[in-house]
């Protein structure tokens, strides 16, 4: 299959990237202190006495207090897991937050990396955290689960400890691409950051919006973290361009600076219905107030399944916390409760063996319904849901 030149060249800096950071990585640890990491992990785990917990990291940009909820949904299925035990143990949690700093996540990971006692990692909200951090946890034989990366280059085909529980951008585009269909959006508009994440999406949903037979009528980048939206605005504004015509605006970006955008993309008179992926399901968008209205964003978490599991979840944790769980906080209980499972299955702490148990972990019984792992690490059968903000409350959409 034909490469196009802009494809060619975002893999060449991807792999130039992986390089370097193979390269800095071996700086610190040679091939002969993995091999070390990893015999000293075995030993240490296979000989951990009875009464010591299994140990589990758990790395995310916590940032403000009440953000997200995915701490709090860690510690709902730690409570549970601990009343229980899992292969006769506690689990114990060891918190750590990124900051979605590279330099501050690098230093986790080579903390966790040190230890010998650590068996897995929940980790990172951003592929250019997790793409580095997974060279070395997979070199020092730890479990690392994403509950959040969906850039598809995260997993790597050889790589035997690197997992996710969240639907790749190749799933999310094409629900995209089906929603807009089913919305009749024949003519739509693009808008893009030149991060990984934006970039691999758009791509997706560009080739998928044409095969539900939709026209794109513009397609444009503005500048990562610029929040200088000016340009694209201008061109898109029925106020500047009369001959501008579309029913919907996709865009991706970063979860901060879309906001900046759509609100400012009323000032200029837009008023058509954004579409964005997962990256913008998170509390803060509701701080922006009606001027979100019709946005509709791409989730994995849908409160109003009458799955039991998914109520007893909802419930469970409205008791504890006094709130409704988002979708991080069910992101946050289901991966761990996932690791738990593939932990009892089986039935050691040898990080080689949870790793096969959960590559052939099939028709899990989950909050999210029934899903299952493949061999390359990627979470199958997961659903995407879609959600529209009116009057400062996310609305459900179903596909037919």
């Amino acid at each position: 299959m034909a490469i196009n030149k802009f494809s060619f060249t975002l893999l060449f800096i991807l792999a130039s990237i992986i390089a370097g950071l193979i390269y800095l990585d071996r700086s610190l640890f040679t091939v002969s202190d993995y091999a070390q990491l990893r015999e000293l992990r075995k030993t240490t785990l296979d000989s951990l006495p009875k009464d010591e917990p299994i140990k589990i990291g758990v790395v995310w940009p916590f940032g403000t207090e009440g953000e997200d909820y995915f701490k709090e949904g860690i510690l709902l299925a730690l409570k549970e897991l601990n009343s229980k035990k899992v292969l006769d143990r506690e689990i114990e949690i060891i918190f750590k937050d990124n900051l979605y700093d590279l330099d501050i996540s690098r230093k986790i990971s080579i903390g966790f990396a040190q230890d010998p006692k650590i068996v897995a990692v929940i980790s990172d909200d951003y592929a250019k955290l997790a793409i580095p951090n997974s060279i070395i946890y997979e070199n020092s034989a730890i479990i690392m689960i994403s509950p959040a990366v969906s850039e598809p280059q995260f997993i790597n085909i050889n790589f035997n400890y690197i997992f996710r529980t969240t639907p790749n951008n190749i799933d999310i585009g094409k629900r995209l691409a089906d929603l807009s269909a089913m919305l009749n959006f024949k003519k739509v508009a693009i808008l893009s950051d030149n991060s990984l994440y934006a970039q691999n999406l758009t791509k997706i949903f560009r080739k998928e919006i044409l095969g539900v037979g939709s026209t794109i009528v513009y397609d444009s980048k503005f500048q990562e973290e610029s929040k200088n939206f000016r340009k694209v605005l201008s061109d898109l504004s029925p106020l500047n361009n009369s001959d501008i015509d579309y029913d919907a605006i996709f865009v991706a970006g970063d979860e901060f600076e879309v906001p900046l955008l759509i609100k400012e993309a009323r000032e200029y008179g837009i008023y058509a219905p954004f579409l964005a992926g997962d990256f913008l399901d998170t509390n803060t968008i509701l701080d922006y107030g009606e001027e979100m209205d019709g946005t509709i964003i791409a989730t994995i978490f849908n409160n109003e399944l009458l799955n039991d599991k998914t109520q007893d979840f909802i419930n469970r944790f409205k008791q504890e916390y006094k709130i409704m769980p988002d979708t991080w906080a069910a992101q946050g209980y289901d991966t761990l409760m996932l690791l738990a499972k593939a932990i009892e299955n089986a039935k050691s702490l040898d990080t080689e063996k949870i790793s096969l148990s959960l590559k052939y972990m099939k028709n899990y019984e989950s909050i999210f319904g029934t899903y299952s792992m493949d061999i390359d690490g990627n979470v199958k059968n997961r659903f995407v849901y879609f959600k529209r903000l009116l009057h400062g409350k996310f609305h459900y959409i179903y596909l037919n």
